[in-house]
């Protein structure tokens, strides 16, 4: 049984002219008087110039609002987004950083006394998603956060697209994830453009094509933590290398590898891959499937495992379900126990993910999903946004 309930508002701008969302999470309680409310507003403006950098951006603003607060204290977003529209607009510094022109615009929006969010906020986020341009010819996203007490965290991401993998005879869409220390100040924050063409460097540097991509990844995104000239171990809590991987004549089907390091040198690996139309006959249907392998931490590159036969396992079991008496929960629960012990992944993996895409059909006239995640120490298994009980029996659809 879920502890919590969320309802949410998708709002399209109207008079008020930015996309805007309403999140309410309500906590279930013995009595009335024990419920609480927490609320996450959201909204977007779209195509905001920043004078300093010559560009524009689309951008997101939340609100993450403390629990249980009148109906009193919320907050008008009009004042808000006007506020922080106008401190980007009225930025003019070629040398700043878009992580410094964020980091005033958020920290300068929490301590504006006229909002007094602090009294009000658990915290407040401002995210730039702004296209390639002269001065970053790629995807360039950067999000703070500041909470009560002024302390502010900053993730930096940015996309390389098409980057050549000589190793794999394939191209990928690189994302690197620059997830910075908390409480720096603006002369810390790197360039990325030099991390950019490293990381590009590096991949296209690869020949060995004995090397599967979870060790290509690995080698680059270790190599990038540690390279001296970035010192990103002194500024970052960690940095994440993720390669997606258009179907090829070596994996025929989506495919992403992530790696993530942090300064102590661990390297924590998740890898995606995606199944199309697979079918399953006890359903008379067909379904997408997504598998998601958890590596255990601080693995070397001789014990990651080959995704086509996994692959292979999943699908053969799910095409080989008869019984039109079982659930898909049933018969991804099946699957997924089947595939984490009869491949020996526990060895190797903090947990194993299976989740079916089911398309509209006679037994379910609606798009449904079904997730089940393995771990050493049981199963979870969730229908949509509705969470089962660790080990529970599932009641089904």
């Amino acid at each position: 049984m879920s502890d919590t309930t969320t309802v949410s508002l998708t709002a399209a701008p109207s008079a008020t002219p930015e996309v805007f969302t309403l999140d309410s999470l309500v906590s279930n309680g013995s009595l009335l008087s024990d419920l609480s409310t927490s609320e996450l507003v959201s909204f977007e403006l779209e195509d905001v110039v920043i004078p300093a950098r010559s560009s524009v951006a689309n951008v997101t603003v939340d609100l993450d609002y403390k629990a249980g607060l009148d109906n009193t204290q919320f907050r008008s977003v009009l004042p808000i987004a006007d506020f922080v529209r106008d401190s980007l607009t009225n930025s003019q510094n070629p040398d700043d950083f878009y992580e410094v022109i964020n980091n005033n615009v958020a920290t300068s929006l929490f301590s504006n006394s006229s909002f007094n969010l602090s009294s009000v906020l658990d915290s407040v986020s401002v995210k730039l998603d702004v296209a390639p341009n002269s001065s970053i010819p790629f995807a360039f996203s950067d999000t703070v956060t500041v909470t009560p007490d002024g302390t502010t965290d900053q993730l930096v991401s940015f996309e390389l697209k098409d980057v050549v993998i000589p190793a794999r005879s394939s191209v990928a869409n690189v994302t690197v994830d620059l997830d910075y220390k908390a409480g720096l100040d603006n002369t810390q924050f790197r360039s990325v453009l030099p991390i950019a063409d490293f990381v590009r460097d590096s991949l296209t540097n690869s020949q060995n094509p004995d090397d599967f991509y979870e060790v290509i990844n690995n080698n680059v995104a270790t190599s990038l933590f540690s390279n001296s000239s970035f010192n990103l171990s002194s500024v970052l809590d960690s940095v994440s290398v993720k390669l997606d991987v258009a179907p090829n004549s070596s994996i025929p089907f989506a495919f992403s590898d992530t790696v993530t390091v942090t300064p102590d040198g661990t390297t924590d690996q998740l890898v995606s891959f995606e199944l199309k139309d697979v079918v399953i006959p006890a359903r008379s249907s067909v379904a997408n499937v997504t598998v998601d392998l958890d590596y255990k931490a601080g693995l070397d590159n001789t014990q990651f495992r080959s995704v086509l036969p996994i692959a292979d396992f999943v699908r053969d079991s799910l095409t080989n379900s008869q019984n039109p008496d079982d659930f898909y929960e049933v018969i991804n629960k099946n699957v997924a126990e089947q595939t984490f012990s009869d491949l020996g992944l526990s060895s190797v993996l903090d947990s194993l993910t299976i989740t079916l895409g089911v398309a509209p059909n006679a037994g379910i006239p609606f798009a449904f999903t079904d997730t089940v995640t393995v771990t050493s120490n049981g199963i979870t298994q969730s229908n949509g946004d509705h969470l089962l009980a660790l080990n529970s029996t599932t009641n089904g659809i």
